[in-house]
């Protein structure tokens, strides 16, 4: 009985997610977005929609954009994190 309750609890864990660590390249990123922005207060909400909206825009604009984001984030638009754009925002 220990030995199921253990690995219920593992796969618990294992299955919970760190919204901060999603990749906004994720196909369910909105769903971590919404997570994140029922934890922050309004303002820091609204800066954080903002600059998720305009890294969107960036990721879409084609070289320009691309090599914008680079720029900003310091690494490709693939492997940036919901974490990092909230950071860009707190700023």
């Amino acid at each position: 009985m220990k030995r199921y309750m253990l690995i219920l609890i593992l796969l618990f864990l294992a299955s919970c997610t760190n919204h901060l660590e999603v990749k906004v390249s994720d196909p369910d990123a909105q769903k971590s977005v919404d997570a994140i922005k029922e934890t922050l207060d309004d303002k820091t909400s609204e800066e954080f929609t903002d600059a998720y909206f305009w890294f969107l825009v960036l990721e879409n604009s084609g070289k320009k954009g691309v090599q914008t984001i680079i720029m900003t984030y310091q690494k490709k638009s693939e492997d940036v994190t919901l974490g990092d754009i909230l950071k860009r925002a707190k700023k």
